[in-house]
């Protein structure tokens, strides 16, 4: 289909006349007429969509309205191809919410019948006005006014053929050599996106994880869409932010072939090994990456401030961290922004959910971090020592007692990690510590099962 001529039809929306009453009958394409379906899925609630239908047309053109498209449909991103030179005109688009509202709208200036149900009696005249409680209608004995409620019923006859009950696109089209053949229509569309979901494994030894990721596919279009090849991309792409509302997940086992994946513009495009139908108001999951087993380590981290002015002894958690390497640059497997659910077996090796993280687009080769959430057994609590301003930009020098107690039976290691904004030195320490950035030193203090390990340290900040 790359041979095909390709026609933009934004333009035709301030160029081409409107569908009007006196507009010749449209040959009707519906979804039933879709010869192939192509979506690719964005992470905002954004979708290109491409379909292919197949057109009786002749050689003096014809006028199609093409249905089975989403209200959310963006017409200034359509585009049209065809194996033959089609041209295209007279472009109108109509989202299909029709109600009582529009449909009085459209009737304005025009005669309108209301009937009494319970006396059978008829109002006939010209509306002038309407609105939530009445309407306003010329008749032979001047003006009236005709409460809308239940007991009397409009009838408007004929549907106005601006208005659909849903949504349709109307062309008109003319191809150089007339009969069948196929057209493909693409557009942008809102109601579909996509998201990550990775799940961690601990092992018994609790020193490998196992990692499996998922997509997530919402279908909020209106719309099903049948058997369609869906290619997913990862990545934050520009263009107006669509709001997306939370949706809770279809219980559906995932699909357990892992999609082919490709570097395309700096994202990465994954596409489905096999057509999905993406069905309104479902999530589907699909597999994202095969499973892999990566070495991890587990760390225990309390982070704290050294600026911060205490009066008294406080409280500090202490947060329970797993860190692996996402595979090397060329052999390792992306992971797309989303949550990381942790898991791990107890005793009898039935898994327990230990905490979530969500990431950022990680790409293969970087390390992760999870923090999972704060530890029952590992505590930490520090102690003002002394703290003095050194001048009037903030400056300061302070000394810090840190005490890290361990409840468990398993000796630890405790990262003790210190926010220091501005030019710092520590002046004493009872432990080494690691400049870890310009504003973070760090102590690790190794802390036995059932005891207790303390921290002093003075630092000089200036800024």
């Amino acid at each position: 289909m790359n041979a095909w001529s390709s026609t933009l039809l934004a333009t035709l929306l301030a160029t081409g006349p409107a569908l009007t009453a006196a507009a010749p009958p449209a040959q009707e394409s519906g979804a039933d007429d879709r010869e192939a379906l192509s979506i690719t899925v964005y992470q905002r609630d954004l979708a290109l969509v491409r379909e292919q239908r197949r057109l009786e047309l002749p050689e003096d053109g014809a006028r199609v309205q093409f249905t089975g498209l989403p209200g959310a449909l963006d017409p200034g991103s359509l585009h049209l191809r065809s194996e033959t030179p089609l041209r295209a005109s007279g472009l109108d688009w109509t989202t299909g919410e029709l109600d009582i509202d529009r449909l009085l709208t459209a009737r304005r200036g025009h005669t309108l019948t209301l009937v009494h149900d319970a006396s059978g009696r008829r109002i006939t005249g010209r509306l002038l006005h309407s609105d939530d409680r009445r309407v306003l209608l010329e008749t032979d004995h001047g003006a009236e006014t005709v409460p809308l409620n239940d007991a009397w019923r409009i009838r408007f006859g004929s549907l106005p053929a601006h208005l659909q009950p849903l949504p349709a696109l109307t062309l008109d089209l003319t191809p150089d050599e007339g009969g069948e053949q196929p057209v493909e229509l693409a557009y942008l569309t809102g109601g579909l996106s996509w998201s990550a979901r990775h799940t961690a494994t601990l092992d018994e030894t609790g020193e490998a994880l196992r990692l499996e990721s998922l997509a997530a596919i919402d279908n909020r279009s209106g719309g099903d869409w049948p058997q369609a090849r869906l290619q997913l991309l990862a990545g934050d792409t520009h263009g107006d932010d669509r709001p997306v509302q939370p949706m809770a997940l279809r219980s559906q086992a995932a699909e357990a072939a892992a999609p082919e994946r490709e570097a395309l513009a700096g994202y990465h495009l994954y596409t489905l090994p096999d057509p999905l139908t993406l069905r309104d108001g479902e999530t589907r999951l699909a597999t994202l990456a095969a499973s892999r087993t990566v070495p991890v380590e587990r760390q225990w981290v309390s982070r704290g401030q050294a600026g911060r002015q205490l009066a008294e002894r406080q409280p500090q958690g202490v947060t329970g961290r797993l860190v692996f390497d996402n595979g090397d640059p060329t052999s390792g497997t992306p992971m797309p922004a989303g949550p990381v659910q942790v898991y791990g077996p107890d005793r009898h090796g039935e898994l327990q959910y230990l905490g979530e993280q969500r990431i950022g687009h990680t790409p293969a080769g970087q390390t992760v971090r999870l923090d999972i959430g704060r530890s029952f057994d590992v505590t930490a609590e520090r102690t003002p020592v002394s703290w003095r301003r050194l001048d009037e930009r903030g400056g300061f020098e302070a000394e810090w007692h840190l005490r890290v107690d361990n409840a468990g039976e398993q000796a630890v290691t405790v990262q003790l990690e210190e926010e220091l904004n501005g030019d710092w030195q520590i002046l004493e320490e009872s432990e080494a510590h690691e400049r870890v950035s310009a504003r973070l030193a760090r102590w690790a203090l190794q802390v036995p099962a059932e005891g207790r390990t303390e921290l002093r340290y003075r630092v000089e900040v200036r800024r």
